[in-house]
């Protein structure tokens, strides 16, 4: 069966040196865990996302990614080093220039819906066999946002496992 973990984290993360380090070298411990079929699932953010995708593909892992909007915009597969087959396809971030277009309750109300829809399609997935999935949230103690923790209770109260990883300043 095919393992997917669903990488959910605050982008405060990638901001504070102090934790940085430590919060990258967790998740890429996690990732680099995972068995050779594995699929890695995120958004498109800075932070644990960005690295969630970089992890995944020096490992040769399938990322998929979610953009704000709750589209799967990037699907990208790698085969092992053996294969020499590394490709990035349908690549394309819907991240623009146009944060301006949106008031800080759009945005979170745009971000939300994303994680709704990609814990719902990894549940639904799940439900049906097809994939044995969890969750891992990595959470910055200070962000104000709790985007993260949502998630993460999201994906738990779907049935999911999740596995919290805080981190203090």
């Amino acid at each position: 069966m095919i393992k997917v973990l669903l990488v959910t984290g605050s982008r405060a993360l990638e901001q504070l040196q102090a934790v940085r380090p430590k919060a990258h070298a967790d998740l890429q411990q996690l990732i680099m865990a995972l068995p050779d079929n594995s699929i890695v699932v995120s958004g498109d953010a800075r932070g644990p996302d960005d690295w969630s995708r970089t992890i995944a593909m020096n490992r040769y892992l399938t990322h998929v990614c979610y953009d704000r909007y709750g589209e799967r915009v990037a699907m990208r597969y790698a085969t092992q080093p053996s294969g020499r087959m590394r490709a990035e396809i349908t690549d394309h971030r819907h991240w623009t220039n146009d944060a301006e277009a949106h008031t800080p309750e759009q945005w979170k109300e745009l971000l939300l819906r994303r994680d709704r829809v990609m814990v719902h399609e990894i549940v639904k997935a799940h439900e049906e066999k097809k994939i044995e999935a969890s969750v891992v949230a990595l959470i910055a103690s200070w962000s104000r946002t709790h985007g993260t923790e949502y998630t993460a209770n999201k994906a738990e109260k779907s049935g999911l496992k999740v596995e919290r990883l805080w981190y203090d300043p």
